[in-house]
């Protein structure tokens, strides 16, 4: 069976990273500011290696994937002990959404399972310049996930200490490719983090007292 190599492209509307750029060192910096907003998500063929046999590039378009987006620098380059700290995961994601030839990749939010909501990269004042990385994996079939979600109010605390390497082994993904970049604090991000702050409590004030059992009934 065929199997292709791919060339991964991030692109937010500010700025732009491919694996292309990997060699690169130090790896570029970009301002949170730019990347607070879900990217452009593609994978463009770059070449296949044959084995002989036949069906390689059917196989390669039932192909579902999985995004990992981390930062392993969390809570500081210091003091990484919140390593890695999850900004967003997405599985299932169908080989047409992400392969350039099928789209602009911007469609691969918004189909497969999210189990972690974006959040664009926001270090901590003094924290120094962060690593993230945005890989994604090739699943060998579908992931029937169980475990909690992360929705965007969801804060801090349910993002920490994510092991992405583990995450690979337990469902068995294969790496198809990743980018590195590094983002530092900046004074964007007091309010780039209050995205995934939870919602304060709904104002008791804004209840009548005409309408109880149809408050509790929405909360």
């Amino acid at each position: 069976e065929g199997e292709t190599e791919y060339t991964l492209i991030v692109k937010w509307e500010e700025c732009t990273i491919s694996s292309e750029h990997n060699n690169i060192t130090p790896p570029p910096l970009f301002p949170p500011l730019y990347l607070q907003h879900q990217p452009a998500v593609t994978l463009t063929p770059t070449a296949t290696h044959t084995s002989g046999s036949e069906g390689g590039e059917e196989a390669q378009e039932d192909c579902l994937y999985t995004l990992v987006y981390s930062d392993p620098d969390a809570p500081s380059v210091a003091d990484p002990k919140f390593c890695e700290f999850l900004h967003a995961l997405q599985l299932n994601i169908p080989h047409s959404a992400l392969v350039r030839d099928s789209g602009d990749g911007s469609s691969v939010w918004s189909v497969g399972d999210s189990v972690a909501a974006y959040f664009g990269s926001a270090p901590g004042v003094g924290s120094g310049q962060h690593r993230y990385i945005i890989a994604v994996y090739r699943q060998s079939h579908v992931i029937n996930y169980t475990g909690p979600r992360i929705i965007q109010h969801s804060g801090f605390e349910p993002r920490r200490s994510f092991d992405s390497k583990a995450f690979a082994l337990k469902h068995g993904l294969t790496q198809v490719n990743a980018v590195t970049f590094r983002v530092e604090y900046d004074d964007s991000v007091p309010q780039l983090q209050k995205r995934v702050l939870p919602l304060p409590p709904a104002d008791p004030s804004a209840t009548t007292p005409s309408t109880p059992t149809s408050t509790a009934t929405q909360i």
